[in-house]
């Protein structure tokens, strides 16, 4: 997913403004695991729970927040991991209008990860609004109706993020979250991993 924000009116750094962190998007993708949270039943958690590791992260990178305070019909294009929010509004005699549009891409399946536990419990998958037909996107129809909890569990359960990027220092030195890059690639590839 991508997001497309466009001021639609001059946005005054008093307003309000875009915050966003340069770079971040290249960090690793966090699922609320990732930082000690368990799903619980009907309830919803903020962005919150990810806060302290996104600082601890922004620290060994060095990277700080920026201000996007654009011309009217200029626009911020950014990657779904890019840290970013509104900030606050020093000036509520003036508005912000803008628009943010999400953009999601062919050939893939969306879930949002602080809702899941993937991949040993439940995934909040998501199903796009297709505007073209009309209907959700084609790519959440073939979406996993069920997933084996119990293998994922058993083969995640000795699964120790640190020995994997040891034994695999090109995953390391790309920066890659370890527990992603053993889904996405690791095991296709019969990388060693424990």
């Amino acid at each position: 997913m991508c997001g497309v924000w466009v001021a639609l009116e001059d946005i005054y750094p008093t307003a309000g403004p875009l915050a966003y962190v340069p770079g971040s998007q290249r960090l690793p993708y966090l699922q609320a695991r990732d930082v000690g949270y368990q799903q619980i039943e009907g309830v919803v958690p903020s962005q919150e729970i990810f806060h302290a590791a996104w600082d601890q992260m922004l620290d060994a990178h060095g990277m700080k927040p920026e201000s996007f305070s654009p011309k009217q019909g200029e626009a911020l294009i950014w990657a779904a991991n890019l840290i970013h929010g509104g900030s606050a509004v020093r000036d509520l005699s003036i508005t912000r209008w803008s628009q943010v549009t999400h953009y999601f891409f062919e050939g893939c399946l969306h879930y949002t990860p602080m809702l899941s536990n993937w991949p040993v419990g439940p995934i909040a998958w998501r199903s796009p609004f297709d505007v073209a037909s009309h209907a959700p996107h084609s790519e959440a129809l073939r979406r996993p109706k069920q997933i084996n909890h119990a293998a994922a569990a058993q083969l995640f359960s000795s699964f120790d993020p640190s020995c994997y990027l040891q034994a695999n220092p090109d995953v390391a030195a790309a920066g890659a979250n370890a527990y992603e890059h053993l889904i996405r690639h690791g095991l296709n590839e019969e990388r060693p991993w424990q």
